[in-house]
């Protein structure tokens, strides 16, 4: 075999391999972005609810409170403690009469939701190869702050009982 042909044989397996990784990595790219856009999505339709929740419970409009809350449920899993947060305090606010304390921790609760959704879209994009449980050790750490928050609701209450 010539120096000629192995350099041309060369050439066409690096091309070759050099097109099955960008094909790898644009698909990859392409799941990414479709992700990052439906998370977005679903971030501004959950704020939109979550904000006309918060303005019935206000409104004291249990009706629409009921109507709102059943919406969310479909787009919060119930197998997500994050939700689970949000969908029970939900339920709180539907059966327990107006009061600061509930509706301070609601928007705290909404607020904790939706930057753990942000955050996750912020990981997924720098690091799209690092697993799920990690992603959502990254989001933990990163949203802590607000999740105090919250909890700092429940202490209030159980002192004002």
């Amino acid at each position: 075999m010539s120096i000629e042909m192995i350099t041309a044989l060369s050439s066409i397996v690096v091309s070759l391999l050099t097109l099955v990784y960008t094909i790898i990595s644009n698909d990859k790219q392409s799941v990414l972005q479709s992700v990052t856009a439906n998370r977005m999505d679903w971030i501004q339709q959950v704020r939109s609810l979550l904000g006309d929740f918060a303005h019935a419970y206000r409104t004291h409009n249990t009706e629409n409170m009921a109507d709102i809350e059943a919406r969310l449920e479909l787009f919060m899993r119930r197998d997500v403690k994050e939700y689970q947060y949000v969908l029970n305090h939900l339920k709180h606010c539907i059966k327990h009469e107006y009061n600061e304390n509930d509706y301070e921790k609601l928007l705290s609760l909404s607020s904790y939701t939706l930057s753990r959704a942000w955050q996750r879209i912020k990981v997924d994009a720098r690091k799209y190869h690092i697993t799920d449980k990690t992603a959502d050790q990254i989001v933990t750490k990163q949203v802590q702050p607000l999740l105090d928050i919250v909890k700092s609701y429940d202490t209030k209450q159980k002192k004002q009982a």
